[in-house]
């Protein structure tokens, strides 16, 4: 950085190291440095988002996600993270747009098959939301938190049997 203090996206990889080192006030700063430099650059944007949300603000992670899909409409991250924080926040018809969005640009994203999945159990639409888990399955094999989240949904439809198979494929993916 200081051969290039301009260089977004080192700016911003030095906000990831200090994120993960505990250290949020200095990671959303190089964030905040990055965007500086590149307003447009979604990856930053993406990660300022997730900085507010660990802070439990939820506006402002809403509003910066926003921002970088704007920017970057492909990305598949800040699209899966619009749909978190609008469910974690009570919107859930605008966090089922967010994830059915990414599907129509990535319909293989087993983050947003998981997610759409988890809104649609919650809204009492279990039959549907097997049918999502199976979809984040089929994409993502050796993800166990789709086996994990079908497995509920498919012993709430008495389809007992075929919970304990993925409840037990998701014990052998990751055991905690």
């Amino acid at each position: 950085l200081e051969e290039t203090p301009e260089s977004p996206k080192l700016w911003n990889e030095r906000g990831v190291v200090l994120h993960q080192m505990g250290r949020l006030a200095d990671a959303m700063e190089s964030y905040r440095r990055a965007v500086e430099a590149e307003p447009s650059y979604a990856l930053a944007l993406n990660n300022v988002a997730i900085a507010h949300a660990v802070q439990g603000e939820y506006e402002e992670a809403i509003g910066a996600l926003r921002s970088a899909i704007e920017h970057q409409p492909g990305l598949v991250a800040p699209g899966l993270n619009l749909g978190l924080m609008l469910f974690r926040s009570g919107r859930v018809q605008l966090a089922l747009q967010a994830y059915r969005k990414v599907l129509e640009l990535h319909p293989a994203a087993a983050g947003a098959w998981n997610g759409l999945g988890l809104i649609l159990n919650e809204l009492g639409r279990v039959m549907d939301a097997r049918n999502a888990f199976a979809r984040a399955v089929e994409a993502s094999p050796n993800a166990a938190e789709g086996h994990y989240n079908l497995s509920f949904a498919l012993s709430a439809l008495g389809e007992y049997d075929d919970a304990l198979r993925e409840v037990t494929r998701a014990q052998e993916i990751d055991p905690y």
